[in-house]
């Protein structure tokens, strides 16, 4: 819970750690009104999806691996170490590097332009 953070959980975070989670939401519709929807090529979805499991050990099927999260319809899953060491980037989340950054960087491997620095949401999808 938000209660049980620590100032030096807060420092970790902020510099970032070899220890990461990534929150997954699993939406049944679009919540908002204005979202911009990207269409990915066939191509460019496997390259995606090839970036995206290359930091999970078992997907987001290993169920097991997932941590509760605040919902129903969310999940924490454990950022796998191993990615670090098969030649993935070093993409520990920091105050420098957020999810966003992470979601952009996944897309810029897939072929799709985004920001070189996107650590707010709607840096994201700025060019679309």
């Amino acid at each position: 819970t938000w209660g049980a953070i620590k100032p030096g959980t807060t420092l970790t975070a902020l510099f970032g750690s070899g220890q990461a989670l990534m929150h997954v939401d699993r939406l049944p519709r679009l919540p908002y009104r204005g979202v911009k929807k990207l269409v990915l090529r066939k191509d460019e979805f496997l390259r995606l999806l090839e970036f995206v499991q290359s930091h999970f050990p078992n997907g987001f099927e290993g169920k097991a691996n997932a941590e509760k999260g605040y919902g129903a319809d969310d999940r924490f899953y454990p950022i796998s170490p191993i990615a670090y060491r098969q030649g993935v980037p070093d993409l520990r989340y920091s105050a420098l590097f957020t999810c966003n950054n992470w979601v952009s960087e996944g897309l810029r491997r897939a072929g799709i332009k985004t920001g070189i620095w996107t650590p707010l949401p709607f840096g994201v999808m700025w060019w679309y």
